[in-house]
């Protein structure tokens, strides 16, 4: 996922799931909260997301399934 100047997003992050139709307008975080805030039942849940840059060296191949894994190096030690 990038951002407005084409770099690589990380974080985490926050989406409102809106019920109904899809606004074209409403194009702000601002603009949606203050949707919300008018009908409470335009507002479905909350969406939370982690993006994480993956080195291409830590993803692996399962020899059996043929399935790839990464597997992040956890603490200090490799």
């Amino acid at each position: 996922m990038l951002n407005s100047d084409f770099g690589i997003n990380e974080g985490k992050f926050k989406i409102p799931l809106l019920f109904g139709e899809v606004d074209p307008d409403l194009d702000r975080f601002i603009m949606m909260e203050d949707f919300i805030k008018k009908d409470l039942d335009h507002w479905l849940a909350n969406l939370y997301f982690e993006l994480e840059k993956v080195n291409l060296m830590d993803i692996k191949v399962e020899s059996s399934t043929n399935r790839l894994f990464y597997k992040p190096v956890g603490g200090l030690s490799a």
